[in-house]
């Protein structure tokens, strides 16, 4: 199933998304987000996440919760650096875009 809020100028997680549990693809890109909420992690499905084209200065440790996500896309977003230990805990990841950020390096458990 799947979840668009794409082109919304949102700024937050809206409240009450844990009730699309079910929902394997989100996209949630060209926003104005700054984070995720905790709320958002318990959709545990999540296989395709769209956060690109939003105003994220930190990478969101959130995102580690999600351990069946196979495409994660976060490019053009303003985050300089990406903690190590994110990447070990998505086992499924194939596809990661991250272009278009301020990155410095990458976290040696990507490379």
């Amino acid at each position: 199933s799947q979840l668009h809020l794409s082109v919304n100028r949102t700024k937050k997680i809206p409240v009450g998304i844990s009730i699309f549990s079910e929902v394997t693809d989100v996209k949630l890109d060209r926003n104005k987000l700054k984070g995720l909420a905790k709320e958002f992690t318990k959709l545990q499905k999540i296989r395709n996440l769209d956060v690109g084209n939003n105003i994220f200065k930190t990478f969101p440790e959130e995102i580690k919760e999600f351990q069946e996500l196979e495409v994660l896309r976060f490019s053009v977003n303003q985050v300089e650096e990406i903690p190590s230990g994110v990447f070990p805990c998505l086992p499924k990841l194939k596809n990661l875009r991250i272009g278009s950020n301020k990155l410095k390096s990458l976290p040696e458990d990507l490379v």
